[in-house]
């Protein structure tokens, strides 16, 4: 079996945000070519309805992660929120991943158990359920801790090379496709923009950015720019103004979901 990391895909037109969601599969390798045939009917439907963006991931198993989903501001209202001490605590005693620990600094692991330990039995499920299926376009059919255990193993031995290949061969074979349905591809970097639950990023820096852009060299293969989770990664420099500096990478597709510009430079 090849396993093959496929995400799920946020369909945008101009002025309506729509999400349609394709689930992440693990493939095996007679199906690669029937789903990623299927992808490229979908993209020359989307462009016959008008829909000329697609904004997309490549996580596997989790979407756009976040460890609150109801964070209380001291004007009132409420937001979204990730924290790594939560997380962490899910995924060492809740998870209970294996070889989890080995992942976390001795100052991470004391956190992450001072707060498990001051939970109570619903503080432990609000948690549990704002990871496993708090945002929608959940990439697997995991609703117990068993099934989602066994989701992120079978991502335990893929490396950063293997996820860059099959995201290469995902590119590869969807954009001309693209360029005949007048369609652009703007992947969205993997949000948070770090490894989480042992599952690697698949793109969340410059170096990431700039394979993604050389793997299909086309106006159509481009990244949503979210600068929030490129600026929150401490690989980024990010700089305040309104200058992309592109170097031999080409073209941007740059998809501001912030009013403040903030911007990396991908060198």
């Amino acid at each position: 079996m090849r396993v093959n990391i496929m995400a799920g895909i946020k369909s945008a037109s101009p002025n309506k945000m729509a999400h349609r969601v394709l689930q992440h599969v693990c493939f095996v390798d007679s199906w690669i070519v029937r789903t990623v045939q299927a992808y490229k009917q979908t993209v020359r439907n989307l462009g016959k309805c008008g829909v000329r963006r697609i904004c997309y991931n490549f996580m596997p198993v989790l979407d756009w992660t976040r460890t609150d989903l109801t964070r209380r501001w001291p004007d009132g209202s409420e937001a979204l929120a990730y924290d790594a001490d939560d997380l962490a605590a899910f995924d060492l005693f809740i998870l209970k991943r294996e070889g989890a620990e080995k992942e976390y600094e001795a100052s991470a692991l004391a956190r992450a158990q001072a707060i498990f330990e001051k939970m109570t039995e619903k503080d432990k499920n609000v948690l549990q359920q704002n990871i496993i299926a708090g945002l929608p376009g959940r990439m697997v059919e995991a609703y117990t801790v068993e099934e989602f255990r066994d989701a992120v193993a079978q991502y335990k031995n893929v490396s950063t090379t293997q996820i860059r290949e099959n995201l290469a061969y995902f590119l590869k074979s969807i954009i001309p496709t693209c360029e005949e349905a007048g369609v652009y591809m703007a992947i969205h970097p993997d949000d948070p923009p770090r490894p989480i639950l042992g599952l690697l990023p698949a793109c969340s820096t410059r170096d990431d950015v700039a394979a993604l852009l050389k793997a299909a060299d086309s106006k159509h293969n481009g990244i949503t720019l979210c600068v929030g989770t490129y600026a929150s990664s401490p690989q980024n420099k990010a700089s305040m103004g309104y200058g992309v500096t592109v170097g031999d990478c080409g073209w941007l597709l740059l998809v501001v979901r912030c009013c403040q510009a903030l911007f990396i430079k991908v060198e």
